[in-house]
């Protein structure tokens, strides 16, 4: 690149020499005929001379016309012929053996599903004659195998495609799911567990509060007698209160019916669902792929495996986020991106198959993410796209045919109507059979009509 610069510059200059050389030929002409015509003006002046003061006048005004700047001859200097400039190249680049082309010899499917197979000619395959130009023969080796291995890191597994086991274990997530999110709407119904709950809350959150007075106190700082008063009679009310731990209490019912989950919000079930999908591709692309040399998936490729495995994109923007890495910055209790751009999970299989698991650290993540807003930390403020929001609430919705789900097969809804034909129709409010039609109608076959209570509104 650099050396074709080189030469492109190099090119220019000669073009502008070029016209350089045209522009002081021209003026050379055009000076030479300017001389000619005052030789011609100066010979007739002479042969039709009247008068000695015309000549000297004509000889006078020869002499001004002619009058000129001295011409600086423009002699060229002989320039030492320019020697390119030679590139200094990075580590980086010192490492490539070939020039990166923007268009490669193969599609990118069809690459990542053959390189694998690439080798370098051997003796058994009958060649007359191997030679290494370029390096030796265990320097060609060693390259193709560091190679092998880079490419296995960062290409993708085209053929991979989700199992049943895959798709058993994302049914009974989907379904756990939903019943927990049931549980958490009938816990939000019931004021008497709601306001059993903020009970709890209060002395879970003065609790806290207790442990950290008692570290201060042994930091050393000082109080008023009043605040220790008051601090004493707080304590007494607590006396045997202990808050329930996350990971051992029952996840339906902490105390008083109040769910483990009955403070979710929409972006933590959005992140508790981001934990098991996350857990599950990991665990399923290890289960998939053998090779050793492919340690798991690549940032670069999280979209692409979980477009083909959950049959839904990725889309880091609804996180507040631009890069799969940065979504799984939100989980890193389940999974990290090591240094080379692979995804490492946390939890081992046998933690994965609990699927309570994931709620129980997802609702831990949510009491610290809360302490910390409390004291005054805007960083770990959540910003998830409303249409996130409006995506699962849409997502666990009740609906009937189309891509939402089948229709109730017990003759449509309840209340329903019938047409002549025997097919429901939905029974809404103010919505009756219309026997009326407009004139001319019942001749040509149509039957009884449906509409609005109110009379007729228009055909």
């Amino acid at each position: 690149k650099l050396d074709t610069e080189w030469k492109i510059q190099k090119e220019r200059r000669r073009q502008m020499e070029m016209q350089q050389k045209l522009v002081r030929e021209k003026m050379e002409k055009q000076k030479a005929m300017e001389e000619a015509q005052m030789k011609m003006f100066e010979a007739t002046k002479a042969e039709g001379a009247e008068a000695k003061d015309e000549e000297v006048k004509t000889e006078e005004v020869k002499e001004e016309g002619v009058k000129e700047e001295p011409d600086v001859e423009m002699k060229e200097e002989p320039q030492e012929e320019e020697q390119p400039p030679v590139a200094e190249l990075d580590e980086e680049e010192q490492k490539l053996w070939f020039l990166p082309r923007p268009v490669t010899d193969m599609v990118a499917p069809v690459f990542n599903s053959t390189f694998a197979d690439f080798t370098l000619p051997t003796d058994e395959e009958n060649f007359t004659e191997i030679r290494y130009e370029w390096a030796t023969e265990l320097a060609s080796k060693e390259y193709m195998r560091s190679w092998m291995q880079a490419k296995k890191i960062t290409s993708r597994v085209e053929d991979l495609v989700p199992s049943e086991w895959f798709n058993a274990r994302v049914g009974d997530w989907s379904k756990l799911s939903n019943e927990w999110q049931v549980k958490q709407k009938d816990f939000k119904a019931d004021p008497l567990r709601q306001q059993a709950a903020e009970l709890r809350a209060d002395k879970e959150k003065r609790y806290h509060q207790k442990q950290e007075r008692e570290k201060s106190k042994e930091a050393g700082s000082a109080e008023g007698e009043a605040e220790a008063e008051a601090e004493a009679t707080a304590d007494a009310e607590l006396e045997g209160f202990v808050p329930p731990d996350v990971f051992t209490v029952d996840v339906n019912d902490i105390g008083e019916g109040e769910p483990l989950f009955a403070n979710f919000t929409f972006e933590d079930w959005a992140l508790m669902n981001l934990r098991f999908e996350i857990s599950l591709l990991m665990q399923f692309f290890r289960q998939e792929v053998t090779d050793p040399e492919r340690p798991g998936i690549h940032e670069s490729h999280v979209g692409y495996y979980y477009n083909r495995c959950f049959r839904k994109a990725l889309n880091p923007k609804l996180f507040g986020v631009t890069t799969a890495a940065e979504v799984c910055d939100f989980i890193k209790d389940v999974v990290t991106v090591l240094d080379n751009g692979i995804l490492s999970p946390v939890l081992t299989e046998e933690q994965t198959a609990d699927l309570e698991k994931l709620l129980r650290l997802t609702e831990e993540a949510r009491r610290e993410r809360q302490q910390r807003l409390e004291g005054g930390d805007e960083s770990c403020r959540l910003k998830f796209s409303a249409i996130m929001q409006q995506q699962m609430t849409q997502s666990h919705q009740p609906s009937w045919g189309g891509k939402g789900g089948p229709m109730p097969k017990s003759g449509g809804w309840p209340g329903a109507a019938q047409w002549p034909g025997g097919q429901p129709v939905a029974a809404r409010p103010g919505f009756v059979p219309r026997p009326n039609m407009p004139p001319g109608l019942a001749a040509r076959g149509w039957g009884p009509s449906y509409g609005w209570a109110g009379g007729y509104q228009g055909w």
